[in-house]
């Protein structure tokens, strides 16, 4: 008999976050704060230099909030990324009508490792 996972599925499992197009890795994060880093240059700034950077980074965001009320894609994701997106939405939308070692084969052909 298996022992119970240390994790639940629902926290690891991303066909959820699949279904919604949503992020499915923390990516963004980890983005933003190497962007920041290096928009800071140091690793323990002063007070008034780290006030600098979020003030930055406010404008930036207020800039890119613009872009999308007016409709532009700010296209920060690549488009083999998107590409690639699309076509797992796609492949999750059909879970139900799929033979599941189908799915999973197909599934495993579109992952980027």
């Amino acid at each position: 008999m298996r022992r119970p996972p240390i994790f639940v599925h629902e926290i690891w499992n991303v066909y959820d976050a699949a279904l919604q197009n949503l992020p499915k890795a923390n990516n963004v994060v980890e983005g933003w704060h190497k962007a920041f880093q290096v928009q800071d240059a140091a690793h323990h700034p002063n007070i008034w230099k780290f006030i600098d950077c979020f003030k930055k980074e406010q404008n930036f965001n207020d800039a890119q909030i613009e872009e999308y009320l007016s409709g532009r894609d700010p296209g920060t994701t690549k488009i083999c990324y998107r590409d690639t997106a699309k076509l797992i939405e796609s492949l999750v939308e059909n879970f139900s009508s799929t033979d599941i070692c189908d799915y999973i084969h197909e599934i495993a052909h579109n992952l980027p490792f």
